[in-house]
């Protein structure tokens, strides 16, 4: 008797022996993505691991899975190295002055730059900052060797003061005394000082290189990352950084060769011309400016608009070295000085004065004033009054009571007393 077959069980008979007949399917092997393969992100194919699948002879072979190739992608979240700047030495644990026998111990890297490394450490637990640099560079070397003279020249309280120098294996070193931070930091804080803060920072600088001019040295990188605040309250200045400073001597006039930041650079400076201390006078300028405006100058005093600030900037960054003011005129120009009573003296050259814009009606009026005086002519100076200065078709007279009289370039000395 035949049975009978149901049609879904013939059906489910069929289809065991057509699957008979043909090859298993690949099966793939599951395997855990390495510890370094990126996730899949939003958007991006996934990929699908390789597979492998056996024959009709049972042997295995390989299947190849269409699509891209895999490829182990880097972690999304890498950190990157961050490169040294140009100079940066890899200091010692400690530094040994095996002249003085003294041995000073690494705290922590302060700065680096494109002349080396300054770093704290301590001597018999007194903390020094040594600048330390490469002695394999020759050029670095006679940078050491220019800033270790001027140093030693120097003694004043407005001026780093150098401790010790000497080679500990590859590496020069210079023991300076260490201060709390630099011009540059505060600046960085809060773009522009208050202006008595500005003021009291400006004569400091004036005093250090009034030390620095009336024994033959020029700094040439006078700039507020070369100013450095030292003391309680970060209030003394000292000028640092002597690694272009020059000393040029009784009898030399005038210096030759370009150097420094370009943003304080003297026009001089910038054009190879021969230039004197007036040089440092233009940087300090431009340092001042930007202590009370925030900004730099850029050739123009668009943002000073108080009378005697405006007098003040228009001397000190004159671009004729021989009509600019020398640092005695500045230091005692009445801008940045103060009264008995420790306020300043104009009221109206307050920071707020000096930025904000005048009224168009007071700029055509001073326009105007202008032109008449330009047109109207002028007789020249007398031999007796010194005080007198041409300028243009009018004559003016200095407003600081220290005056500068004008020199032809072939008897233009190096700095007036």
């Amino acid at each position: 008797m035949t049975p009978t077959i149901h049609n879904n069980e013939q059906s489910s008979l069929q289809n065991e022996q057509q699957q008979e007949h043909q090859p298993p399917k690949a099966k793939a092997i599951e395997t855990s993505p390495p510890s370094q393969e990126r996730a899949s992100v939003e958007g991006e194919p996934q990929r699908s691991p390789p597979a492998v699948a056996q024959n009709a002879t049972g042997k295995a072979r390989a299947t190849t899975i269409q699509g891209p190739s895999i490829a182990v992608a880097p972690p999304l979240l890498t950190t990157v190295p961050v490169k040294d700047p140009p100079g940066h030495v890899v200091p010692y644990k400690r530094y040994r002055d095996w002249k003085e026998k003294k041995t000073y111990n690494v705290v922590r890297p302060i700065a680096a730059g494109g002349y080396g490394s300054v770093l704290e450490v301590q001597l018999d637990g007194k903390p020094y900052a040594l600048k330390v640099c490469d002695a394999d560079d020759y050029k670095k070397k006679y940078s050491y060797d220019r800033e270790a003279k001027a140093l030693g020249r120097t003694d004043n309280r407005h001026i780093i003061k150098l401790h010790a120098a000497f080679q500990e294996r590859g590496h020069l070193c210079l023991v300076l005394e260490l201060a709390n931070k630099s011009l540059e930091d505060v600046l960085r804080q809060t773009k522009r000082l208050a202006l008595d803060d500005a003021k009291h920072y400006a004569r400091g600088i004036a005093a250090g290189l009034d030390y620095l001019h009336q024994n033959s040295i020029i700094h040439r990188d006078i700039k507020p990352n070369n100013i450095l605040l030292s003391g309680a309250d970060s209030r003394e200045v000292k000028l640092a950084d002597f690694g272009l400073a020059l000393w040029f001597g009784a009898t030399r006039k005038t210096m030759l060769g370009a150097c420094g930041t370009n943003d304080y650079l003297a026009p001089e400076m910038s054009g190879c011309k021969p230039y004197t201390t007036q040089a440092d006078v233009y940087s300090f300028g431009v340092t001042v400016y930007r202590m009370v405006t925030g900004s730099l100058p850029k050739g123009r005093l668009a943002k000073i608009q108080g009378n005697m600030a405006k007098a003040f900037f228009e001397q000190v960054l004159h671009k004729n070295p021989e009509v600019r003011f020398d640092i005695q005129q500045a230091s005692a120009h009445a801008f940045l000085q103060v009264d008995r009573g420790g306020e300043e003296q104009s009221t109206e050259d307050r920071i707020g004065s000096l930025i904000v814009k005048r009224p168009p009606e007071a700029i055509l009026e001073e326009r105007e004033q202008k032109r008449v005086r330009q047109s109207t002519p002028h007789p020249p100076a007398e031999d007796g009054n010194k005080n007198a200065r041409t300028v243009g078709r009018a004559s003016t007279l200095p407003i600081s009571t220290t005056t500068k009289p004008t020199f032809s370039k072939e008897e233009n000395p190096v700095h007036s007393n």
